[in-house]
């Protein structure tokens, strides 16, 4: 999946896990609302939806949606996990 494509993936997964409408790629997570609960649901439909891992502790590093991408496209690039530790 290309970048803007999972971007857009993103956006979709994140809209639905805050309840938050119109969610934009330089959206942080937490300060839509985001906690750690919703979060391992967020990190949950990343993995069912576009199949890769990705462990919390990078959304906590990559909070908006283009860092998040990032690190999905890196994980791609490593195989299908972010990185060791995947929950």
């Amino acid at each position: 999946m290309d970048r803007e494509a999972t971007e857009q993936a993103l956006t979709a997964i994140w809209a639905e896990v805050l309840r938050q409408p119109g969610v934009g790629r330089d959206d942080d997570f937490f300060a839509l609302g985001g906690n750690s609960l919703l979060a391992v649901r967020m990190v949950a439909l990343v993995r069912e939806r576009l199949g890769t891992e990705a462990p919390i502790q990078r959304l906590l590093q990559s909070r908006t949606v283009a860092e998040f991408a990032q690190v999905l496209a890196e994980a791609d690039a490593a195989g299908g996990q972010a990185e060791e530790g995947v929950i």
